[in-house]
């Protein structure tokens, strides 16, 4: 999937969805970890904005924002707007 063709969502828009689990292997579930974790700190020092491609009831989103926080079940990005872990395809 290029990532060209995924639709874009405002990050303040994210509030207004449902979302549903990406199913990923233990090893992508690993590898998406330690990537949320270095845009954290990315994010929190730099304010690195990065892409985060997610699944949604209507398909695959993407938004670019600033994480501020990554939690075990959920990360949390401006203006108290969460995105569930399990539904977290890549961060780019």
């Amino acid at each position: 999937m290029c990532i060209d063709s995924i639709p874009f969502l405002e990050k303040e828009d994210i509030t207004n969805i449902e979302f549903t689990p990406y199913k990923k292997s233990p090893k992508e579930k690993k590898i998406l970890k330690k990537k949320l974790d270095g845009a954290l700190v990315n994010g929190n020092m730099s304010k690195i904005k990065y892409k985060i491609i997610f699944n949604t009831t209507e398909g695959i989103r993407l938004t670019r924002t600033t994480l501020w926080f990554v939690g075990s079940q959920y990360v949390l990005l401006k203006s108290n707007t969460f995105i569930p872990i399990e539904s977290i395809k890549d961060i780019i």
